[in-house]
């Protein structure tokens, strides 16, 4: 009986060995198919059927070069180089969207006259717009390449001192343009060049002090064009741009200004720096760039995670020539981020991405079908509304028929 009883117990052991073994494998088979899974969702997930291209007329004439969502009225203002919205000449180089209406607006001051490109803006604490760029009059105001914009009375205002031709004390900087422009701790800062100075340390870059209404030197300046700016959430300004030297000291393209001194962002990068965004402790670089820190591989976009610079999929190349440039970074609510400028491949296999991409799971994956498939198009500036991507530049539908230019377009997630 004793016998009987371990032969039963034997085979029942047998039994529960194979039902085991084969569990685990079917346990296995799922999770190979949730990997296979993932990559699937996530090319999915990213099919044309996100982009929102239906706006009530188009930006042309030109392009546009920055986008911003006013708290104040929530409207969202596109600057650029264009001549007019839905052949409204009255919304040359600035316009605003109301999408609560899909319609355009003209905002007060701007009408046929306004000829000078408007490159860039930001937002005060108070919500007021600060633009950047060309322009030496706008909305009836002498300014020198930066004016300030309420949007609760539609007023425009001048960043002045109190003589014009006094080099510390004008209404902005009178020569060269404004190419990028970020609030600071009560500070607006420009950078650019060449303003009108034969110090270094206002060439380039210069901060207008909101309580004193002064003009004044950010340390000793760089020396070479600035072409982006940012802030992190400890106050430090990071500034790219066409530079090799900061305060005196050498750096890549790319320093960080702690509102005190100028520091050196590791190694930087090999070539310049034209974009840069902060979102959850990480600064992104785009640019024209093909390594960054000790010559790691991430053409044209990189991440600093504070410490050191670390690849993003190798990044982007362009393959109608050796020149590639990514303008616009922007980062969803979940972390993604999002890129777009003149680039139609990804480095590290060559596959397309005509003009935007997003960086999930260590790749770069393509947004549809993208925005246009031309050399001559491309995106210039990004802004991240919660989950919705606006991009602006100068581009089309994809490869949708017919090819007509948007130059304005959103990404819905």
């Amino acid at each position: 009986m004793k016998k009987k009883s371990n032969y039963i117990f034997t085979v029942l052991l047998i039994v529960l060995f194979i039902f085991s073994a084969c569990e685990k494998e079917e346990d296995n088979d799922d999770d190979n198919n949730n990997s296979n899974t993932s990559s699937s969702d996530t090319t999915t997930a990213l099919t044309n059927d996100h982009w929102y291209y239906d706006f009530d007329g188009t930006i042309d004439g030109g392009e546009g070069f920055d986008v911003i969502k006013s708290s104040v009225d929530g409207k969202i203002y596109i600057c650029g180089a264009f001549l007019h919205v839905n052949n409204n000449w009255d919304m040359k180089n600035l316009t605003r969207w109301v999408p609560s209406s899909n319609t355009w607006e003209q905002v007060p001051g701007i009408d046929y006259y306004h000829n000078n490109f408007i490159r860039s803006v930001t937002e005060d604490s108070d919500g007021n717009l600060y633009f950047g760029g060309d322009f030496s009059l706008i909305g009836g105001v002498t300014a020198g390449k930066v004016a300030r914009f309420n949007p609760s009375t539609g007023v425009w205002s001048n960043l002045r001192d109190i003589n014009f031709y006094i080099e510390e004390e004008q209404y902005g900087p009178i020569s060269g343009g404004t190419y990028s422009i970020a609030y600071l701790d009560d500070y607006i800062y420009i950078g650019g060049g060449i303003f009108n100075s034969d110090s270094l340390a206002l060439k380039y870059i210069r901060r207008f002090n909101l309580t004193t209404n002064k003009w004044e030197a950010v340390g000793t300046g760089v020396n070479g064009r600035v072409r982006s700016l940012t802030v992190d959430d400890n106050g430090n300004l990071f500034v790219g741009g066409e530079f090799t030297e900061a305060g005196g000291t050498s750096v890549n393209y790319i320093a960080k200004w702690t509102g005190t001194e100028w520091e050196r962002v590791g190694e930087g990068c090999d070539n310049y720096v034209l974009s840069l965004a902060y979102a959850n402790g990480n600064l992104y670089a785009g640019g024209s760039f093909k390594f960054v820190g000790n010559e790691t591989r991430s053409q044209g976009i990189a991440m600093w995670d504070g410490a050191s610079w670390l690849a993003m999929g190798q990044g982007v190349y362009a393959s109608w020539s050796d020149t590639y440039t990514v303008y616009g970074i922007a980062v969803d609510t979940k972390g993604k981020v999002f890129i777009g400028g003149f680039f139609d491949k990804k480095y590290s296999d060559g596959d397309t991405l005509n003009h935007v991409g997003v960086f999930i799971d260590d790749k770069w994956w393509q947004l549809g079908e993208g925005l246009a498939t031309s050399s001559s198009q491309g995106v210039m500036g990004m802004m991240a509304d919660g989950d919705d991507i606006y991009f602006v530049g100068y581009f089309s539908k994809g490869n949708e028929s017919p090819n007509v230019k948007i130059n304005t377009a959103i990404w819905k997630q």
